[in-house]
């Protein structure tokens, strides 16, 4: 297998496990579910407020700081400096929608959800009444 490839033997149970794929302006998290698929999806124009000025002229200041933290090792003091240097966190992109692609069947062997970075193709492949299923997802740009 391809060393830039992600492999996992079960479909995701949360966002956080879900294979992303994107182009930059759209994007969808792929769970890899066996009796429904799950993709939820994200448009970088669904955000949750306006366009501002987000620079932070003092972060400059902090630069030194958050470097000198780092190379002695203070990983955590460097993290908190870090957010001096950023500018305010108040907005958020907001998700989309979810598609839902129910299936009949709801059980499956020999599950292997993948995603390929060398080709950005998310896929779930797995086996019912010894019948091999394959799905693939990936975003055009």
């Amino acid at each position: 297998m391809d060393p830039l490839t992600l492999w996992y033997a079960a479909p995701a149970r949360n966002w956080n496990e879900a294979l992303p794929l994107g182009n930059g302006r759209f994007g969808a998290m792929v769970f890899g579910g066996i009796g429904e698929e799950r993709l939820q999806l994200n448009d970088d124009t669904l955000w949750s407020g306006f366009p501002r000025e987000w620079n932070n002229p003092r972060a400059k200041e902090v630069l030194p700081e958050v470097r000198k933290a780092v190379f002695s090792g203070d990983h955590v003091s460097a993290t908190e400096l870090c957010k001096k240097m950023q500018g305010p966190w108040t907005q958020a992109y907001e998700p989309m929608g979810d598609v839902l692609i129910k299936f009949l069947h709801q059980a499956g062997t020999d599950y292997r959800r993948t995603l390929s970075l060398s080709d950005a193709v998310a896929s779930a492949e797995y086996r019912v009444d010894g019948i091999r299923y394959s799905r693939e997802s990936f975003v055009s740009r």
